[in-house]
């Protein structure tokens, strides 16, 4: 059984490559930025980083795209083991990317409001 992950966010650490057999793959780290008001009145910001994955023609699509682009994504979550510094076996969450949608660089274009109130889908 499958899970769909959407996200929207800043493209950070992309890295395009090419299997010996000649197959594109890229690597990309999504930077999802959370504001919030504390209970003090404060605001702040929290940024989650989420791995992501890319083969064959979304790969391809993402040698357009640069460090700083900001996207929508929508992925199959992947839990992938590794053995962390201690031998202990663990699991590390991935996402392999299914599209990637390049909605502006630098600053956040508009329509699109942090809250997500206006983004296409």
């Amino acid at each position: 059984m499958g899970n769909l992950f959407v996200a929207w966010g800043k493209i950070d650490k992309l890295t395009h490559r090419t299997t010996q057999d000649g197959k594109a793959w890229a690597t990309m780290t999504l930077l999802d930025e959370k504001s919030y008001i504390g209970n003090d009145g404060a605001s702040g910001a929290r940024t989650t980083y989420h791995s992501c994955t890319a083969w064959g023609n979304i790969a391809e699509v993402l040698q357009t795209f640069a460090d700083g682009d900001f996207v929508i994504v929508k992925g199959e979550r992947e839990d992938r083991p590794r053995t962390d510094i201690t031998e202990k076996k663990v699991y590390v969450n991935s996402i392999k990317l299914q599209s990637v949608e390049r909605i502006g660089s630098g600053e956040l274009p508009s329509p699109y409001s942090p809250d997500g109130d206006n983004l296409p889908f």
